[in-house]
């Protein structure tokens, strides 16, 4: 296989890789957002820091987010247990 066949949008590898980013994109996503719906849950007083501290608790939520969603998905590529 050469990068021709890898990055032409039409072929089948190059279509599997663009749905495997979106999962991890979508996983990513729903991180975030329960995340923040954590924070504000446990936490009322989060809506009331400075602006500064709002940016640095999305940092911390976004980047914990994406290490997440790696690891999840590195995971799942073990694959499903075999059956005895």
């Amino acid at each position: 296989m050469d990068w021709d066949e890898i990055l032409d949008p039409f072929s089948q590898d190059f279509q599997q890789a663009m749905e495997e980013q979106l999962r991890i994109v979508n996983v990513q996503d729903g991180l975030v957002t329960a995340a923040n719906a954590l924070v504000k849950a446990h936490f009322p007083s989060a809506e009331k820091l400075s602006a500064q501290a709002q940016k640095k608790l999305q940092r911390v939520i976004i980047s914990q987010s994406v290490q997440m969603a790696n690891a999840i998905h590195e995971a799942m590529q073990q694959g499903p247990a075999e059956e005895e």
